[in-house]
């Protein structure tokens, strides 16, 4: 019997003493190895949407745009030109979700826009100086990498501008003040970001712009005149678009 004790009181303090090491252990913190967990946490800030956080890719942003293109006129028979235009455009770009982005800017611009009118239109060589247009543009994209990505953009506003066409018979037609016009857009960039402040913009756009021309001064034969001339300055210009592009 006193042996059967001796055994009971030896296997409880066995229990003890095993149940106290598997708390002590259990209890104890696990050794990481810094490479494995680095890269566990690479994985999941790019794979878990709650993660991501995007820091540093919202803000105000200042482009600086290029332009170069074709003047075509919407009427028929006529001959298209070469048109350019330079602008700076400050804006804002706020990420919305892991892979795209909405923009909201506005563009100031001028350029020169030149085509041939055919002789159902006066036959005339125009030349159209833009000398400065404004438009509230809007865009939405999404990411095509680490550095790059893609957006659809669109915009509306007034153009200001003159007019001057020179007939075969030497005959030339001006504007006689400034035309208030209408300039609409729709294009396609990608900005490509070097550094964390600075990127580079590049693009295609086709650019509606129309004006109505009159009155106008007609100079015939030396003489100035005021007629109304009846038609409509309404040109299509699609184009190439680049430039730098900052961040703050």
């Amino acid at each position: 019997m006193q042996a059967v004790r001796n055994w009971s009181v030896s296997l409880g303090v066995i229990g003890v003493c095993t149940w106290m090491m598997a708390g002590i252990s259990l209890g104890a913190p696990v050794p990481k190895d810094p490479d494995l967990q680095e890269y566990r946490d690479s994985v999941s800030s790019k794979y878990d949407p709650d993660v991501v956080s995007h820091e540093g890719d919202s803000g105000m942003t200042l482009s600086f745009g290029l332009g170069m293109g074709q003047a075509r006129p919407t009427q028929s028979g006529s001959t298209p030109g070469i048109a350019f235009q330079a602008g700076i455009e400050p804006g804002y770009s706020s990420q919305i979700g892991r892979f795209s982005r909405m923009e909201a800017s506005a563009e100031f611009f001028f350029g020169r826009a030149g085509y041939s009118l055919s002789p159902d239109n006066g036959e005339e060589k125009v030349s159209l100086p833009l000398k400065f247009g404004m438009l509230a543009k809007f865009g939405l994209g999404s990411a095509a990498g680490e550095r790059a990505y893609s957006t659809w953009r669109f915009g509306i506003g007034p153009v200001f501008a003159s007019y001057s066409g020179e007939q075969n018979n030497g005959d030339t037609v001006e504007s006689s003040g400034t035309l208030v016009g209408l300039a609409a857009m729709v294009g396609y960039n990608w900005t490509f970001e070097f550094s964390k402040h600075f990127g580079f913009n590049v693009g295609g756009e086709l650019r509606h712009i129309e004006f109505d021309v009159s009155p106008a001064e007609k100079m015939e034969a030396g003489t100035r005149t005021t007629v109304k001339v009846s038609r409509v300055a309404s040109i299509n210009i699609p184009q190439i678009v680049i430039g730098p592009r900052i961040k703050f």
